[in-house]
């Protein structure tokens, strides 16, 4: 991880999306990626002070996006995070966006709203 740059934790089962999102946002940040979220939770709580924000998907077999939200929460209240869906219950993600969720986003994204990202955290002090 790169001290001078934040870092953004990118979970995602779809291996072409993930990339894609890593890709562009390595042009302005340090990135880590995983293809499933129990994986992600480990690192997280082993690692909290290195990451700035986490970007997930919500629909991943196991563990989903939504219960992962919730568990970093848990362990830590003022975690960062943004999601991504390509489908999507709205109650569900009205309880995120009640429960403090940065943002919800549309699957497929475009680039400019992947490196949106950076907005995010210039906007949320840690």
């Amino acid at each position: 991880m790169d001290a001078k740059k934040p870092t953004v934790m990118v979970v995602d089962d779809n291996d072409t999306i993930r990339e894609m999102v890593v890709r562009v946002l390595r042009q302005a940040v340090s990135t880590m990626d995983f293809d499933n979220a129990e994986d992600a939770f480990i690192f997280y709580k082993n690692n909290k002070a290195h990451v700035d924000i986490v970007l997930t998907d919500m629909r991943m077999p196991g563990m989903d996006g939504y219960d992962l939200f919730f568990k970093l929460r848990e362990f830590n209240p003022a975690v960062k995070v943004v999601a991504m869906t390509g489908e999507y219950d709205e109650g569900k993600l009205q309880e995120l966006r009640e429960a403090g969720i940065l943002d919800v986003w549309t699957k497929p994204m475009p680039i400019d709203t992947i490196a949106g990202i950076v907005e995010h955290l210039k906007e949320t002090p840690a």
